[in-house]
């Protein structure tokens, strides 16, 4: 018998060859994204495996508008004059940054304009609008508001939300999240601003972190939509973030020091105005609470140095399948030849 054909007979070798047909198996597997709902669901109970923040988050807040707020006001969508009012209450108690999660992009009178001369007055307040695409419209701004940033989120095929869009093309222009904005508001009184990194231009930077873009492959997806700059979110802290009621705010059961040097986020968790996102860990939460997100990670890497979930390039994905593949191959070696050794057969 021949060099060769004793080679193919040799138990290490056929092992190794079953170790490299492995990973072969499981890379076109995954290329061709049938592992992609699994490896999602593992990373959704890594998120949920964090450990439980003990405090909250100081320095965000919420104001929400419940369904005994709609009560209250009589209508909805809330008027002109409430919004103006309670925008009001938090920039004269303090807020460093406000961040309006309600679309005001036609008139609900009266106040249009009180409403308009506030978005003007103040220079901390961030108005919503909407980019859309071919499957949604978009919703424009109000008109004159100086400060603007989409509330638009990426959605899984499996209606969970993994990550934040910190920018999008909206025509000719590149615009802002409301999380990016609201966000950088606040860090620009800490001395922090939005800088390209050193060693990637296009990439974003924020104190000494950098966010590089969600590519079509990272983690466990596979030719993912990654228009626009988008980052996996860490949900840490996640219904940590201290609320508080519109009704609340507008009677003056918040105390200012509740508000100072904050950022505060306005937007509706009521169950007839549905504006709910499932988040990893089976949880469903109001947009507003799913900005804050946003917020609380962009201020964690701003200035406490928190880097953002990173992921493997394509090169060590494939050495780590394959090394894994390798590792149990010499496993199923060692178990057969422990088996045979107890027989008495080697």
């Amino acid at each position: 018998m021949g060099a060769l054909p004793r080679l193919y007979r040799a138990v290490p070798f056929a092992s190794l060859l079953v170790g490299l047909l492995v990973t072969v198996a499981v890379l076109l597997l995954r290329g061709a994204g049938v592992l992609q709902p699994v490896e999602l669901t593992i990373f959704d109970w890594l998120i949920r495996s964090q450990p439980a923040g003990g405090q909250p988050d100081g320095r965000i807040v919420l104001i929400t508008v419940s369904e005994q707020d709609i009560r209250e006001e009589g209508r909805y969508p809330i008027t002109d004059a409430t919004l103006a009012a309670a925008l009001e209450r938090l920039a004269e108690d303090g807020a460093r940054a406000i961040g309006l999660d309600i679309y005001r992009d036609f008139e609900v009178p009266p106040g249009r304009n009180r409403l308009n001369t506030v978005l003007t007055t103040y220079p901390n307040i961030v108005a919503a609008m909407k980019v859309g695409n071919e499957k949604e419209l978009g919703t424009p701004p109000p008109k004159g508001a100086p400060h603007v940033g989409f509330t638009d989120f990426v959605v899984d095929s499996d209606g969970t939300v993994r990550r934040g869009l910190l920018f999008l093309t909206s025509g000719d222009q590149v615009v802002p999240s409301l999380g990016l904005q609201v966000a950088t508001m606040f860090l620009k009184h800490e001395g922090v601003t939005p800088a390209p990194d050193p060693d990637n231009p296009e990439h974003l930077r924020l104190g000494e972190v950098t966010f590089p873009p969600f590519e079509p492959s990272d983690g466990g997806y596979v030719t993912a939509d990654a228009g626009g700059y988008q980052v996996l979110l860490d949900f840490k802290g996640i219904g940590t973030v201290p609320s508080f009621s519109l009704s609340q705010l507008l009677s003056g059961k918040i105390a200012p020091q509740v508000i100072q040097d904050k950022v505060v986020l306005i937007g509706v968790i009521a169950e007839s105005v549905p504006d709910l996102f499932h988040v990893p860990g089976g949880q469903v939460i109001p947009g507003v609470a799913l900005h804050a997100q946003v917020v609380g990670q962009l201020l964690r890497a701003g200035l406490d140095n928190e880097s953002p979930i990173a992921t493997v390039n394509d090169t060590q994905e494939v050495l780590w399948i394959l090394l894994w593949s390798l590792l149990g191959a010499l496993v199923g070696l060692w178990v057969r030849s422990a088996w045979h050794l107890s027989l008495g057969l080697v």
